[in-house]
């Protein structure tokens, strides 16, 4: 059970050299020292020209070119770290001037264009490291492993003083490595640095893609302004959007209140006075008839209210007109359908 449980933990390891991520790591490597060294020639040989001539009209202009020249080999390099090395940068704000002043002028004065000179200037310096690693861990790596093979074909002559001839494939301080006992040593050497070349070149490529990420990113304090942005335009819509709600549910509410027909229950209770419930709009004479009505009747006696009501909706209502009067008016008995305001 354990052997079937680490076999394929085994398989990985033996594995991991030649997987896609680890070739492409390899294959970034190996184009990574030219591309940069294109790099650095084309943008020094930019800046001395274009500083020689900074005294006629043409240095300016040449200068601003290899300014954008080298924003451009930013790009490249960014499109190499994203498809070979997984690693994704934005690219960062360029400055735009109308017209041909106006784009000299933004150029010139871009950080990240001159971010990006500065990395054109010191990727091949940080280059070196991850083809070292390939060269040793992968080329030596595959030679050692392969050596009983390639010592029958990958060999030198050496005459003895006898006047002897001997093959030897492998040796090192007058040590030779091809007998059998002495290439087991050769093959163990190999297949360390096959399973350690993945280690060993992201660790290689480490100071590279902190050179990439740091010079041809965006810029820290713009990138800051920008989610500081972004977060109060969020924050903004938030607000906008709790204050429609709330006014939303304030006119819903007051539309419901008002299409019921019935009064707030606290003004039966000071208009009623003497009874404990309201009259539905049913009149008990003078005597009784509550204040507010009467008082509203007078200031328009065309429409009076309609006294509160709990029970009974708009719809099932009758008109003021098809309305009778209790029997007994001085009854205090409380109407059909009508609760006792508390």
């Amino acid at each position: 059970m354990p052997i079937a449980v680490s076999a394929p933990r085994l398989r990985h390891r033996v594995l991991a050299p030649f997987t896609s991520r680890s070739l492409a790591a390899m294959l970034h490597a190996v184009l990574g020292l030219p591309f940069a060294l294109l790099g650095m020639a084309l943008v020094v040989g930019g800046l001395l020209v274009s500083t020689v001539l900074a005294w006629t009209a043409l240095g300016p202009w040449l200068m601003a070119l290899t300014v954008r020249g080298a924003a451009a080999l930013g790009g490249a390099q960014r499109a190499m770290a994203r498809g070979l090395l997984a690693v994704v940068i934005e690219a960062p704000a360029r400055r735009e001037g109308g017209g041909p002043l106006g784009w000299r002028r933004a150029v010139l004065g871009d950080k990240a264009g001159w971010r990006a000179v500065g990395c054109a200037l010191l990727a091949p310096f940080t280059a070196v490291a991850p083809l070292l690693v390939v060269l040793v861990a992968y080329v030596y790596g595959l030679l050692f492993l392969a050596h009983p093979v390639l010592k029958h074909v990958n060999y030198f002559t050496e005459r003895a003083p006898d006047g002897s001839e001997r093959h030897v494939s492998l040796q090192v301080g007058g040590v030779e490595f091809d007998s059998w006992p002495r290439w087991l040593l050769v093959v163990a050497t190999g297949a360390v640095l096959l399973l350690a070349a993945p280690w060993l070149l992201r660790q290689a490529q480490a100071p590279h893609r902190l050179l990439v990420r740091s010079l041809l990113g965006p810029d820290p304090s713009a990138q800051r302004i920008r989610t500081l942005e972004e977060t109060r335009a969020h924050a903004v819509e938030d607000a906008a959007a709790t204050l429609r709600r709330i006014e939303r549910d304030l006119h819903d509410g007051a539309r419901a209140r008002t299409g019921t027909g019935c009064w707030p229950s606290w003004k039966p209770r000071r208009a009623t006075r003497s009874r404990p419930w309201p009259t539905c709009g049913i009149s008990y004479g003078a005597s009784t008839r509550p204040y507010w009505t009467r008082a509203w009747t007078r200031r328009s006696p065309r429409s009076p209210p309609t006294a509160p009501c709990r029970s009974r909706s708009p719809s099932t209502r009758r008109p003021a007109a098809t309305r009778h009067r209790p029997s007994n008016p001085s009854s205090t008995s409380a109407p059909p359908n009508c609760s006792p305001t508390r």
